[in-house]
């Protein structure tokens, strides 16, 4: 009996130690993996491919009509600017109209100005961004024709991410890669497969800054990857 004891024991004891052993390489194996984390950048500039320019207008008089009239005259002759230089209808939208009677101010009884101010504006909305552009250069022509105009400037923007997208994260993964490859070979290494991987940031920038100006047409696209790789001896 005591012989079968002694024997059970050796087994179990053997089975420990190896137990033991097993889980010594697995965790020498864990901590001999070696990742090695890189950023793969790409950038490429585009052109703006869609616009929003404003234009907004007063006109004032004594009397309502007369303010009526001179709005219906300035907004003529805006629409007929924007079509005559390479615009259509379906790029030019209304705003609503807002009038002020200036007598109905509750800080002033409006003496010695113009009773009513009526507030207007013309939307274009396009993607004829080099029309817009030759346009928003001109608007002292229509100043010359008496038109008040205030707060217009165009916003530009590039909705053209989706069809570029798949192509800029495939260029930032190989630089990524280029990246890894450098590193490895300077630390006699080489690079196995890919540990983790994050698609990273998409940015919409002005061209040449940091920052995304809407008045600024030509845009910088730039994608940054965060690719983890292992390294092998």
């Amino acid at each position: 009996m005591e012989k079968q004891n002694l024997s059970a024991a050796s087994v179990l004891a053997v089975g420990l130690v190896l137990g033991c052993f097993l889980l010594a390489g697995a965790l020498t194996d864990r901590h001999s993996e070696r990742v090695v984390t890189v950023k793969g950048l790409v950038e490429k500039t585009v052109r703006a491919d869609y616009v929003s320019w404003p234009l907004y207008f007063t006109a004032s008089a004594s009397e309502l009509a007369d303010a009526y009239a001179k709005v219906k005259a300035s907004q003529k002759l805006i629409q007929d600017f924007l079509l005559a230089n390479g615009l259509s209808r379906e790029d030019i939208s209304i705003n609503q109209w807002r009038v002020v009677d200036q007598n109905a101010n509750e800080y002033g009884n409006g003496a010695g100005k113009d009773r009513y101010i009526i507030y207007a504006g013309i939307l274009v909305s396009t993607n004829k961004i080099d029309q817009v552009l030759d346009l928003t250069m001109r608007t002292a022509e229509l100043v010359e024709q008496g038109i008040v105009l205030s707060n217009s400037t165009a916003s530009f923007r590039f909705n053209g991410l989706n069809a570029i997208k798949p192509e800029l994260i495939a260029q930032a993964t190989k630089n990524a890669r280029a990246s890894a490859e450098q590193f490895a070979s300077d630390s006699g290494s080489r690079v196995g497969e890919i540990a983790r991987a994050n698609q990273g940031v998409i940015s919409i920038l002005s061209k040449g800054s940091d920052m995304d100006d809407p008045a600024a047409p030509d845009k910088t696209v730039r994608v940054v990857t965060t690719i983890d790789y292992f390294l092998k001896d």
